[in-house]
């Protein structure tokens, strides 16, 4: 595969996210939660798989025992990732592995893994889980929800548009 083959990808697929949470509409409000310092704003949720659009809410790192396969595209920002073998070690700030992540990197993470993430402020990411187990722990309603949706199409349209910075 060439370069020219392997690059260009993230503003096409960027526009089709934008196309996908158009469609979804106000319908989002009503499935929309904060879990892990992101917005999960539901794209698609079909008996084998749920994908989201994740918002960054906070630029803090936050821990969480992964429920099911998870793939985390980074559409904008960036990501930081720790994973822990025991608790213990994230107890003591000793992670086994960490990495930042920056646009068109993807990580996934499996279930029973203890990581924690934290992104930076302008980030965006596509999270695909199999098969969908991510709990809605606080919903997303009203202003917040409607500020959420515009800064990911903002984000996304940027992108679309081959505008945003990648950080690189």
């Amino acid at each position: 595969m060439s370069v020219a083959e392997a690059t260009g990808w993230l503003a096409p697929l960027a526009a089709r996210v934008l196309d996908v949470l158009d469609a979804a509409g106000p319908q989002t409000e009503n499935t929309a939660f904060l879990a892990h310092g992101h917005i999960h704003l539901p794209l698609t949720v079909d008996a084998n798989r749920a994908t989201y659009l994740r918002v960054a809410a906070q630029s803090t790192m936050v821990p969480w025992a992964v429920p099911a396969v998870s793939l985390i595209l980074t559409i904008t920002g960036t990501v930081a990732l720790e994973m822990y073998e025991e608790a213990t070690g994230l107890a003591g700030g000793h992670p086994r592995y960490a990495r930042t992540f920056r646009p068109e990197q993807v990580f996934t993470v499996h279930p029973g893994t203890l990581c924690a993430t934290e992104s930076s402020l302008d980030a965006v990411q596509v999270l695909v889980s199999v098969p969908p187990q991510f709990e809605a722990a606080d919903k997303v309603v009203g202003e917040e929800h409607a500020a959420t949706v515009e800064k990911a199409r903002r984000a996304l349209g940027q992108v679309a548009a081959g505008m945003a910075g990648d950080g690189r």
